[in-house]
């Protein structure tokens, strides 16, 4: 049958199988055009969504990661540092923590570790405490808190335990090991006054090829952001803190402010908050990978939608050159992912209007470069920050597993 001009009427013979291919076929006509038209806007949409971020990481990577740093580095500084461990059920790791830090080739007398159990099942703070005892050498505080209320909650504890001497405050999970002289190298970033936070760059001690070939991006970024001023996205597995910045202007509490949110706000502050490339430590993937970087996800979403108006509400806002990377990672982290969806969503659309092969083309590119490994990353990359924020309006209740 076919069909010129206007939409005719089509017999309807109740034995005829194709009978839906017969209306599609009559429908078709009149609507490939509009069908062409939204496989050129997702063709539109998806390379903004790849090119934008690409650019920015070459600019970045070209303009400011092959500069010099714009701060004084002293590798003789040495101030008082108290490393803070907090912990829940973990008597698998607290003695072997408690064992690395002790190694590290910084002054006993400049040292000390708070470590702060939330209500731990295990004996945690127990085997901390006896771990104390039996090496006098490190001076080491455990705080145990009578009810689990989660990491913010643990760390707020923390801070307000700091000793009346301490300078740089490092936050650092109990499972992460530290390569000899991690403490002496970070010290020396706070010979600059400017400096409010410091984070290593990050790799994971198990086989993740796809996540460490984004670590190999995602450090790059990072550092060159910190070169040009600071960078809103920071790793909590290492975070050294200025303790003045910390007693001054705070950290922000809303929930799920972990990591970056304390970098954001302190760059807001006016301090510097960089990530270095010659402190790498290596992260474990424990659990579920899945739950892990979920999470994450939501805790970096968070962070851009309400660090810079906390800081606002704190009067603690300085504009500096952090507002323009900022602005440039909030479009990335809350937009970006959405063009992606919007584009594959469009093809979809346009599949089911009847664009047949111009349709069908996007797909098979996609679907061919998913053999590439960076690709894959980016794009696993970009479906969790979605899920992220879904997750987010559903809950933001703070949840700390491990």
């Amino acid at each position: 049958m076919r069909l010129s001009g206007n939409l005719r009427s089509v017999p309807i013979n109740s034995n005829s199988p194709n009978i839906v291919l017969r209306w599609r076929d009559a429908l078709v006509p009149s609507l490939t055009p509009t069908a062409e038209l939204i496989v050129g806007v997702a063709v539109v949409l998806g390379f903004v969504h790849f090119f934008v971020p690409a650019i920015y990481y070459e600019y970045a990577k070209t303009r400011w990661y092959r500069k010099a740093w714009t701060i004084t580095i002293d590798e003789s500084y040495q101030p008082r540092i108290s490393v803070v461990i907090p912990t829940y059920n973990e008597r698998e790791f607290i003695e072997g923590k408690l064992t690395n830090i002790s190694e590290e080739d910084f002054p006993r007398n400049l040292l000390e570790v708070i470590v702060v159990d939330s209500a731990s099942t295990d004996n945690t703070a127990a085997l901390a405490e006896a771990w104390a005892r039996d090496n006098p050498n490190l001076f080491v505080r455990v705080i145990s808190e009578s009810v689990r209320k989660g990491k913010l909650t643990a760390l707020l504890s923390a801070f307000e335990a700091l000793g009346p001497l301490s300078e740089v405050a490092i936050v650092t999970d109990v499972d992460v090991r530290f390569q000899k002289g991690t403490i002496r190298k970070a010290a020396k970033y706070f010979a600059n006054s400017s400096v409010g936070i410091v984070t290593a760059s990050l790799a994971y001690s198990s086989d993740v090829p796809a996540e460490s070939i984004y670590r190999d991006y995602y450090n790059v970024l990072r550092v060159a952001e910190s070169r040009k001023h600071s960078t809103p996205i920071h790793s909590g597995v290492f975070q050294a803190i200025r303790t003045r910045a910390l007693r001054t202007v705070g950290v922000p509490v809303f929930p799920g402010s972990d990591d970056s949110a304390f970098a954001s706000y302190m760059a807001f502050a006016g301090y510097r908050s960089i990530q270095v490339e010659d402190i790498a430590v290596k992260e474990p993937m424990r659990g579920s990978q899945f739950s892990t970087k979920l999470r994450r996800a939501q805790h970096v979403i968070l962070n851009f939608l309400l660090t810079k108006k906390y800081a606002r509400s704190k009067n603690v806002y300085r504009r500096t050159e952090f507002d323009t990377i900022w602005t440039i990672e909030s479009w990335l982290v809350l937009v970006n992912p959405w063009i992606l969806m919007a584009a594959l969503l469009m093809v979809a659309l346009s599949l089911l209007l009847g664009s047949g092969e111009v349709g069908i083309i996007p797909l098979v590119f996609g679907s061919a470069l998913l053999l590439l490994k960076p690709y894959r990353a980016w794009m696993s990359q970009q479906l969790y920050l979605i899920m992220g924020l879904l997750r987010n309006l559903i809950t933001a209740k703070e949840v700390w597993t491990k």
